[in-house]
């Protein structure tokens, strides 16, 4: 069985590299910027940037609905009883995705912005497919539990995941 899965991890990804060859000379350019991104991703499997310094012309919506999404986030009205998925999501507060498609549609509409989608474009060397948005509060607990625990899934070879925190983010050992 183990020599099976290897072997099948192997014939996918020679398809992979064999479809990034065959998208290599649609690959768009990118700023500065999204070089520098690039780069870091590849040393480091992440980057960390100011929204502000993307400057994707979604932007502006994107900080007004944030701000809606903040409030609603620690409001009373979001009940956990509520979810329309619960598995995996309890160290975490989310909302809905029918709630984000039908009441912060900017939320969605800014993964989908081009100078984002071409900065993953060079990432993955493929075009991408968007899967969406997920808005979540985080529960401070102490737990570790979901997302929380470190994991490599099989898909992580494609994937792209970009995070806004709504606050700060502080580290315990400044």
């Amino acid at each position: 069985a183990k020599l099976t899965r290897k072997a099948s991890n192997a014939a996918f990804l020679a398809r992979y590299r064999m479809n990034q060859l065959r998208y290599l000379n649609k690959i768009p350019p990118v700023s500065p910027l999204g070089r520098r991104i690039l780069e870091e991703l590849d040393a480091d499997g992440v980057s960390v940037t100011q929204l502000e310094d993307l400057r994707l012309a979604a932007n502006a919506s994107l900080l007004k609905t944030l701000v809606g999404v903040d409030r609603e986030l620690d409001s009373a009205e979001l009940k956990r009883e509520a979810l329309e998925y619960k598995g995996g999501f309890e160290h975490c507060v989310p909302i809905n995705p029918s709630r984000i498609a039908t009441e912060y549609p900017d939320l969605f509409m800014w993964g989908l912005d081009g100078v984002l989608l071409d900065i993953v474009k060079n990432c993955i060397g493929l075009p991408p497919a968007y899967h969406g948005v997920v808005v979540r509060k985080e529960i401070v607990d102490g737990k570790l539990a979901g997302t929380r625990l470190w994991h490599v899934d099989s898909e992580d070879l494609n994937i792209i995941r970009v995070m806004i925190y709504l606050s700060d983010v502080l580290d315990d050992e400044a």
